[in-house]
Formats: C-alpha cells, sequence, structure tokens
C-alpha cells in the first residue's frame, strides 16, 4: 500500500508554489510583459479610460487611429470607456508594418499606447539575455512616438503613465 503521508518537503514545495503564483499576481517581473497576465491590466484600464475621456472632451468628431484594444473601446459604447461611438481606423497593431497601413490618407488623431510591461531594470538590457528572448519570442518593436509624428505630421498633446505603462494622443499641428 502507498504511503499517504507527505512529507515536509512536498508540504514546503507546494507552499512555495502557492506563494509563487500569488506573488505574481500582483508583482511584476524584470522583463516584458502582456498586462493582463497580473494585475498590471488594471492600470491599462484605467490609463485607457483617462484616454478616452480626454478624447471624448477634445476630440468629439475627430478619426481616431489606434490598435486593439481602444480601438474597440472607442467603437463599442457598451464596453463603458464613451458614451458614443467614435470614427476609428483601426490598426493590427503599432509594428512599422501596421502604422504603415495609415499612410493612405491623412491622420486626424493617433493614440500609441505600451502593449507590454517595460520594467526600468529589465533584464533584456542585457545583449546575450535580448538575444535569447528575440529567439524564443520573435516580435518587431513598437514605433516610437518621435517616428509616429514625424511619419503624419503629428505633435503629442496629451500623455499619461502608470507604473511602466503609457498612452499618447498625437494631433496635427
Amino acid at each position: 500500500m502507498r504511503n499517504r503521508r507527505r512529507t515536509a518537503q512536498q508540504v514546503i514545495g507546494q507552499a512555495g508554489l502557492i506563494a509563487g503564483a500569488l506573488a505574481g499576481i500582483f508583482w511584476n517581473p524584470p522583463y516584458p510583459f502582456p498586462f493582463e497576465n497580473n494585475l498590471a491590466f488594471t492600470e491599462f484600464v484605467k490609463l485607457h479610460q483617462t484616454a478616452a475621456e480626454y478624447i471624448e472632451q477634445r476630440y468629439p468628431t475627430a478619426e481616431i487611429s489606434t490598435a486593439w484594444p481602444l480601438s474597440d473601446e472607442l467603437l463599442k459604447p457598451e464596453l463603458g470607456y464613451v458614451p458614443k461611438a467614435h470614427r476609428v481606423r483601426s490598426i493590427r497593431n503599432f509594428t512599422e508594418y501596421g502604422v504603415s497601413a495609415l499612410e493612405d490618407r491623412p491622420v486626424e488623431l493617433f493614440v500609441l499606447f505600451s502593449r507590454q510591461w517595460d520594467p526600468p531594470n529589465n533584464l533584456l538590457r542585457n545583449p546575450i539575455a535580448a538575444k535569447i528572448w528575440r529567439w524564443m519570442f520573435p516580435l518587431e518593436a513598437q514605433i516610437s512616438s518621435l517616428d509616429v509624428d514625424a511619419k503624419f505630421k503629428l505633435k503629442t498633446v496629451a500623455a499619461w503613465s502608470n507604473h511602466g505603462q503609457w498612452i499618447e494622443v498625437h494631433a496635427p499641428y
């Protein structure tokens, strides 16, 4: 018959795993990760609410160029970000290729936001770690604010940041 007693090592191991899982909900790791992986998502939502409110007040009739999920947040009042739908030009992502889809006509308003946690003590600042990361997770870099402004003749008119996340509104000069 199999021994059903737990050894001290098993109990300590299980307690450690549970403690690690709980800490991961509140603690942001020292490498990029999607916000929905822990409570960082609440800050993401707050920043989007702030930007949506700003757009609603200052640019109620402008066509907003941005990526998901903000594109849906501005298009669908039932999500609770805006009282009425806005005109939105949705792009796939904020890579150079994704943003190039907007080159066919003038951009009225562009909203750029962080899509991953980029901590100040990011382990990926180490070239070896960055090379391994890119090999494991081949992601294209997001376009910078300066590049957006230069490409579409815009300027940053509003920006908010909180706990390593940010969102910016760009409008024509």
